[in-house]
């Protein structure tokens, strides 16, 4: 019986991974496609299936197309208030960094590649920043906005995205191919979701209601960080958790190892296959852990359900 429940977790973790990785072509696909930040089309995902060659496909096409674009602006923007209480940016290629301020105002210095030296101009306009030029792409962005804020969306096909200073947020959502996600100093925050296929995502020093996690092979960090109901779906990426306080946490991996240190964790729901879990170091009051070969290492007032099967 219990075969077969695995071989139903191991399809069902198959699944996971082609979930992603369709999610996320069609999201690079629209993040390239036509909108605020990068109009051109810069290529298509249809003739890659393989993580390693979507990956390598993007990196060899942005590199291309970068190349036409071979004048480089610095624009700085500011607003004194910032009005709407949604924020949303995408790049082809280059890191945003986002950070929250006690002010109403709004900053922002893009990088901004383009065809012919060009004085452009850009500004915050539609939740976004809006700039002059038809044929452009961005690079590197940094932006200033209310902490406060509701609402941010934040997209990068092949750069890393960095989330700090924030308060009260209803919902964070980053997306990236393969870059890393920081999520730093994030205080009451309602909902994060951070999707990836290749890529770290860390956890530092934030207090969140829902987070929920999807990658394929990027290693997952919380430290010092609270969190009343995790969901993590992992392939290979393994999960480090130290000195964090969790409610609930939901963990489904196929062969990523998962370190609990000196933690305290109400309930942790684990289902591997071969991935190691350890935490001897850590007060976890109630587990429920299945695992067909990996090892489980406890500590001995954790009140277990399942072993290794």
């Amino acid at each position: 019986m219990f075969k077969y429940i695995w071989l139903s977790l191991i399809g069902f973790c198959g699944l996971i991974v082609i979930a992603i990785t369709i999610v996320l072509s069609i999201a690079i696909f629209k993040l390239f496609g036509k909108h605020k930040i990068c109009k051109e089309e810069i290529f298509s995902t249809n003739k890659t299936s393989a993580i390693n060659g979507i990956i390598a496909s993007i990196k060899y096409k942005v590199k291309n197309r970068l190349n036409q674009f071979p004048y480089k602006q610095i624009i700085n923007i500011s607003t004194l208030e910032y009005k709407s209480d949604s924020f949303a940016i995408k790049t082809a290629s280059g890191n945003i960094e986002i950070s929250g301020t006690d002010e109403k105002k709004a900053q922002a210095t893009i990088e901004v590649y383009t065809g012919e030296p060009d004085n452009i101009s850009a500004d915050f306009a539609n939740n976004t920043i809006e700039v002059s030029s038809k044929k452009y792409m961005c690079g590197n962005i940094k932006v200033l906005l209310p902490k406060n804020i509701k609402n941010l969306e934040l997209a990068s096909a092949n750069g890393n995205i960095s989330i700090q200073n924030f308060e009260t947020s209803k919902s964070i959502l980053s997306k990236v191919l393969h870059g890393t996600i920081n999520i730093n100093n994030c205080n009451e925050i309602s909902a994060i979701q951070l999707k990836s296929i290749s890529g770290e995502l860390n956890i530092n020093n934030s207090e969140l209601d829902i987070l929920t996690i999807k990658t394929i092979s990027g290693d997952i960090s919380f430290i010092n960080s609270t969190v009343e109901k995790d969901d993590i779906h992992t392939i290979s990426g393994n999960v480090t958790i130290n000195s964090s306080s969790i409610n609930n946490i939901v963990l489904i991996s196929v062969s990523g190892d998962v370190h609990i240190n000196s933690s305290k964790i109400a309930v942790l729901v684990a289902k591997t296959v071969s991935g190691d879990i350890d935490f001897r170091t850590s007060a976890i009051e109630k587990d429920d852990i299945r695992t067909i070969s990996g090892d489980i290492k406890r500590s001995e007032n954790t009140v277990s359900d399942n072993e290794n099967i």
